[in-house]
């Protein structure tokens, strides 16, 4: 239809390989999800420069998915210009439309965000935070019921990046108020909310364990389990993973109080768990195996068997190595942070 009649079809084109692009992404097709991805985009630039009232803002939902593919293949560096002209288009927008535009101007300012983070310019990342914020407060006064659940997404990555920069009260704050708002969340719609609940939970544990509050951190992770695992039971392809991700983080807690048995049962099951998904997708689970391998590695060497630490190190080496080859600005660390633990048994 488009071949006899472009002008009134190739709206219609680009919606069907927009469809197309974001069922490839969701099954790790992401080749074949840039190539529509890329086909999307010069249509609708094209549609854009004809009628930009009516096409700019479909023109920025596609960059924003294009930058969520390219940041999703490490090539940050395009995603962060996909996000970057979004947000410009986003920002004109709503000079003219702020109610119906506001919200994407956000959408694409947390996206910046969150890169930056990755990328260690966290400076920039804590100004498009602020900014965010400042939006998503005004929306969720207006509108609780459409943006609370947003504005505690916010709330959540604020809390990750000061925990980054080792702003403690600055991290604590914002994942209490984002906590409290998904536990509101949560009483009127358990099935939507209670994953929302355990992830801020894990992150809320983090920074305690970290910086010296393990009995807070003991019981977030403790919550956290019972959530993912009562999830898990329903669902297990989503949040099985979860669950080991739980049992890592509560046995380096209880490794680092010394309470090593405790350590060693959850390292354990977590270990079981992403063995198993990593035989069915290694791609995906092998970064995770080699996490679980490396902790319980350091773990049995503070409790002094040195012959089992060296034997998960090892393993853990392996993985690392095969995943630094592969890419070694995301992972190169990893390895030498497991190198340095080898070397220590010597």
């Amino acid at each position: 239809l488009a071949k006899d009649n472009p002008a009134k079809f190739d709206s219609a084109v680009a919606t069907s390989l927009h469809d197309l692009a974001i069922l490839h992404k969701q099954v790790n097709r992401l080749d074949e999800a840039e190539r529509e991805y890329a086909e999307v985009l010069s249509i609708r630039r094209h549609l854009a420069a004809d009628n930009p009232e009516k096409f700019e803002s479909s023109l920025a939902g596609t960059m924003s998915s294009m930058g969520d593919l390219l940041e999703d293949l490490n090539r940050l560096s395009e995603a962060e210009q996909m996000y970057s002209e979004a947000l410009e288009i986003r920002r004109r927008l709503a000079k003219d439309n702020p109610a119906k535009f506001d919200s994407a101007v956000a959408t694409s300012l947390q996206d910046l965000a969150i890169l930056q983070k990755q990328v260690n310019r966290l400076d920039e990342a804590v100004r498009e935070y602020a900014e965010v914020l400042s939006i998503r407060r005004r929306l969720a006064a207006d509108n609780p019921e459409k943006f609370n659940s947003v504005l505690a997404s916010v709330l959540h990555g604020i809390g990750m990046l000061r925990r980054e920069m080792k702003m403690v009260e600055e991290s604590e704050s914002a994942f209490s108020e984002a906590l409290s708002i998904y536990r509101q969340l949560a009483e009127v719609n358990h099935d939507k909310y209670d994953s929302y609940v355990a992830n801020t939970l894990v992150e809320y544990a983090e920074l305690h364990r970290d910086f010296g509050n393990p009995a807070e951190a003991e019981s977030e992770y403790s919550e956290s389990i019972e959530i993912r695992r009562r999830l898990a039971s329903r669902t297990p392809e989503k949040f099985t993973e979860l669950v080991s991700e739980t049992l890592t983080g509560i046995a380096v807690l209880h490794a680092n109080l010394g309470r090593f048995d405790e350590a060693e049962k959850e390292f354990d099951e977590a270990l079981e768990i992403r063995e198993e998904l990593a035989v069915k997708n290694h791609d995906k689970f092998d970064e995770k195996l080699a996490k679980t391998l490396h902790e319980k590695g350091k773990m049995l060497l503070a409790k002094g068997d040195k012959q089992n630490a060296v034997r998960c190190l090892e393993n853990a080496l392996a993985f690392r190595k095969k995943l630094a080859a592969i890419n070694f600005d995301k992972f190169g660390k990893d390895l030498r942070d497991t190198e340095e633990v080898i070397a220590k048994c010597s």
